[in-house]
């Protein structure tokens, strides 16, 4: 097929070029900063000052052609693979806990850190409510999806990875409200997860030397957090440069769950209020997407995938700001993440 040929095939299944374009630039801008916080970690490594910088290039690369070929999957697939879907993201889940890698105190990847797979539960998870809250009101018996929505977040809380699984119950709790569900309902649904939660990290030293990081009990297990606010504050409105940034060096993997203190540091108040800017229109147009939909599947599923991607920019501002305890929480396009680990990647 000639190009002329793609490009018009393209233009008629109504593609929103202002979003692939502002998604382009958000890589675009990911891409740099990953450099500037990696070179010096590489080279400290015996490796390229350009080795995570190419790593990243070429799984945006492959990114970027997984949603060609995406783009050419009809919705009513994705609606029939629903729960087929849920049922790989829950064994997925499962295999992780029994074959995974443990690094850095949680056990939350496989085959050496190339697959993450609560990041696919995400995805998982959105399609499967598409599909159900889509389905004829008489039909909606609330036992099965809640019951399938707990097993999901109880695994990724076994890992322990709770950041991921309070942003599934964010993201479930958005597209429970979209569709008319009463607040008293969505309230029962967030009162279970939560008990459930309570009573799993009750025991969990991970997840207390993070909130008695946060309430400044400990200094040591908050320093890298304490050190994201020391970047942005040096910053200051207009930044020292991309490059230029002198604290990234004292933080670890940088260029991964730190990336917006590097941005904050080298780019400014500007440079991080203009990325925010660009992910407001990013979840507007999403938005607007979801509003043009032929069926409440596609709506949903629309709606789903943009208010994840803002529930996660927004949990991530929050972290790194100080205002919630620190979690590993990945900036959507901009932070390093090598191999099929994250989809907003």
């Amino acid at each position: 097929m000639s190009i002329k040929a793609l490009l018009a095939r393209l233009g008629t299944r109504r593609v929103d070029w202002v979003l692939l374009g502002l998604v382009g630039i958000l890589c675009a801008v990911g891409l740099a900063l990953v450099y500037s916080a990696s070179a010096n970690a590489a080279f400290a490594s015996d490796l390229a000052q350009a080795y995570y910088f190419r790593r990243q290039f070429v799984w945006v690369v492959l990114g970027w052609l997984g949603l060609f070929l995406l783009s050419h999957v009809p919705l009513r697939f994705w609606k029939s693979a629903a729960l087929p879907v849920m049922v790989a993201v829950i064994l997925l889940l499962t295999a992780v806990l029994i074959l995974g890698d443990e690094r850095f105190g949680a056990t939350r990847t496989l085959f050496a850190g190339s697959i993450l797979p609560a990041e696919f539960a995400k995805l998982g998870v959105i399609i499967f409510l598409a599909a159900w809250l889509a389905g004829p009101r008489k039909t909606f018996n609330i036992v099965a999806p809640a019951l399938l929505l707990g097993i999901t977040i109880a695994l990724i809380m076994l890992e322990p990875n709770f950041a991921d699984a309070f942003l599934i119950l964010l993201i479930a709790v958005a597209m429970f409200l979209l569709v008319g569900f009463s607040v008293r309902r969505v309230a029962l649904i967030v009162l279970v997860v939560t008990v459930s939660f309570a009573l799993l990290s009750w025991n969990s030293g991970y997840v207390w030397t993070r909130v008695q990081s946060f309430l400044g009990t400990l200094t040591t297990p908050g320093a890298s957090a304490e050190l994201n606010l020391i970047a942005i504050a040096s910053g200051g409105v207009l930044g020292r440069g991309l490059g230029n940034g002198v604290i990234k060096g004292a933080m670890p993997l940088a260029f991964s769950d730190y990336i917006l203190g590097v941005a904050g540091e080298e780019l400014g108040l500007v440079g991080i209020l203009a990325l925010l800017a660009l992910f407001a229109v990013v979840f507007r147009r999403g938005f607007r997407i979801a509003a043009r939909a032929n069926d409440a599947f596609g709506f949903l599923l629309a709606a789903g995938i943009s208010s994840w991607i803002m529930i996660q920019v927004l949990v991530c501002l929050a972290a790194v700001s100080g205002i919630i305890p620190f979690v590993g929480v990945s900036f959507p396009f901009c932070n390093y993440s090598a191999g099929l680990t994250r989809p907003t990647s």
